[in-house]
């Protein structure tokens, strides 16, 4: 059963001395992977290769994943001094993705010039994730579910749409569903550092990807080198059982501090802030009360509608409160909250369009909005996280708790994104069960 008990036995050797660090792999170990490197087809100055790995390591001549793995080559190679491999994060983000993004300047770039100088810069998807293939695939739920039910209607269509999210995901990927476990990334993060033929990995996490690291870390000391892990998720905590996943995290907290930054920000940015008119809190408050008791439906200019509500606004901002450099962009910051002001005051206007016109693009785009379903990084997300994390076996603790969170936690999708389907029902279907349309016991959630 791939639980947090599988976490948990990983990350012991954390916490005690490294001659005690869990096992790795036996003495004779896999076989080295050959990597066959070519220009990649979207930039020729980029290597790009694909590591492959058996599906599950207890059948190495079975299915097998074959990984997109990418390399920017050290800038400087008589000063080379090995091999760097970034992890975005997620779980679910491809960093092939990121790291190509980070060269054509659409993502803020972590590392510094003398670092590519000195490194190879590699990417690995993930197993699941991004250009994985197989790949973790789950169906579509309709998108004006909302991601923060407000009412039992609400709660009641969440709920209903969690549990055909959750079959959808057993019925795409049900083969592959056992074999997502960070546990099991993580030897393949071990297999690429045998085919670059490094003796000690050198490695950049962020968020998801400091669990990676430390993970990594534990089960193969000695092969580690130069880690860097930026914005740390807690190993201790996030085995644990409260049923919000952000809460053992200390999510709550964190995103109720940054909401009372960005406000305490904007007001001290005076006539420069265009949200709140000198008083972005009570703004704020007065904004998401209005939505939660009376949402509106905005038209787009291609016609289509959307509904403006406590959901989508705060939904949004719990995501781009997480990454501060979008503050300050049309589509997010005080200008988001301004224009869902006027959209609110007056939905057939021309605020009402644009802001039609922006939520729109966010659930077409980026799945930002709506419910936690639909999209790549959440569908991988749902694998690893429901995989080896403990929840609750059925929804009600999950109502249960929200309201004990700290606020804005509370109001945040970012508090229980992807998890309440964990839940589904009671239990996920499993494999055998979810052809025949019944619910079964399941080791997935």
């Amino acid at each position: 059963m791939i639980r947090s008990t599988r976490v948990a036995t990983a990350l012991a050797g954390l916490f005690v001395a490294s001659a005690c660090a869990a096992p790795g792999p036996d003495a004779a170990g896999p076989p080295v992977p050959e990597l066959r490197w070519s220009d990649c087809a979207s930039d020729a100055a980029l290597d790009c290769t694909t590591l492959t790995v058996p599906v599950d390591r207890a059948d190495p001549d079975g299915p097998a994943f074959a990984l997109p793995v990418v390399r920017i080559p050290a800038g400087d190679p008589g000063n080379r001094i090995g091999a760097l491999v970034l992890h975005r994060g997620g779980p679910g983000y491809s960093v092939v993705d990121y790291l190509t993004g980070i060269r054509s300047g659409a993502v803020p770039d972590p590392l510094t010039p003398e670092v590519y100088a000195r490194y190879d810069v590699i990417a690995l998807d993930q197993r699941g994730a991004g250009g994985s293939q197989p790949a973790m695939v789950c169906g579509d739920a309709a998108p004006d579910v909302p991601a923060l039910p407000v009412d039992d209607t609400e709660r009641a269509a969440r709920l209903a749409a969690d549990e055909a999210f959750a079959r959808s995901c057993v019925e795409a990927s049900g083969e592959i569903m056992d074999h997502l476990s960070t546990d099991e990334a993580v030897r393949d993060l071990d297999a690429l550092r045998a085919g670059l033929g490094e003796e000690r990995l050198s490695f950049v996490g962020q968020s998801y990807g400091t669990l990676f690291g430390a993970v990594y870390a534990n089960l193969f000391p000695d092969r580690v080198g130069r880690f860097v892990l930026d914005s740390v998720v807690d190993p201790a905590a996030i085995a644990g059982t409260e049923p919000l996943r952000s809460t053992r995290l200390g999510g709550d907290v964190a995103t109720a501090e940054t909401m009372a930054e960005f406000l305490r920000l904007c007001a001290a940015g005076g006539e420069r802030c265009l949200f709140g008119a000198g008083d972005p809190a009570g703004a704020w408050d007065r904004l998401t009360t209005a939505l939660r008791e009376a949402p509106v439906t905005l038209t787009a200019p291609d016609g289509r509608t959307v509904r403006l509500g406590y959901s989508e606004v705060v939904s949004w901002a719990g995501n781009w409160l997480y990454q501060p450099n979008l503050w300050e962009q049309p589509i997010a910051g005080a200008s988001f909250l301004a224009l869902a002001e006027q959209a609110l005051a007056d939905p057939t206007g021309e605020a009402g369009t644009l802001m039609a016109q922006v939520l729109v693009s966010l659930r077409d785009d980026a799945d930002l909005v709506a419910a936690p379903y639909a999209g790549a990084l959440n569908a991988t997300a749902f694998g690893v996280n429901c995989a080896e994390n403990e929840f609750p076996d059925g929804p009600d603790a999950f109502t249960a708790a929200a309201p004990t969170a700290t606020p804005p936690c509370r109001t945040s999708a970012r508090c229980g994104r992807g998890t309440t389907a964990c839940a589904a029902g009671g239990r996920c279907p499993s494999r055998a069960t979810a052809a025949r349309g019944t619910r079964g016991p399941t080791s997935r959630c």
